[in-house]
């Protein structure tokens, strides 16, 4: 399956729609690695440098505070459902919205919570990597 966003007509195509497929890709990936619980998979999508938000709105950016944020979303038991909604591309830079819903079960009762994410990314020659990520909006 070919990932791949599409953003209204480019005018040197007339009306076909232009495709960025890495960017869309790449944000694809970072949700699909924590869908999988895969805290080092989605740690690479991210740039050396790059800064999450955590869901109190603390900006994190040390690699070993990033994952250990990964690997929270990650933990056993919990189910991450993504919608992609929109990904703007200008140059070397992206900026990808998803729908996310995380639910987390434990011993409590199952813990549940929906938010936009949103996901800036810049491309460095061929590859597109994950600068800032705010999965909680």
């Amino acid at each position: 399956m070919v990932i791949a966003d599409r953003l209204g007509a480019d005018p040197d195509l007339g009306s076909a729609p232009r495709v960025w497929p890495g960017a869309l890709a790449t944000a694809l990936a970072f949700g699909d690695a924590l869908r999988r619980h895969d805290a080092a998979a989605a740690h690479a999508q991210l740039e050396p440098g790059a800064r999450l938000l955590t869901a109190d709105g603390t900006e994190v950016s040390d690699p070993e505070s990033i994952g250990f944020v990964l690997a929270q979303l990650t933990a056993p038991g919990s189910r991450l459902d993504i919608a992609p909604r929109r990904t703007i591309v200008n140059g070397d830079v992206a900026l990808c919205t998803q729908g996310w819903r995380l639910r987390a079960a434990s011993d409590r009762p199952c813990f549940e919570r929906a938010s936009s994410a949103f996901f800036l990314l810049r491309r460095s020659g061929l590859r597109w990597r994950i600068a800032i990520a705010a999965p909680w909006g």
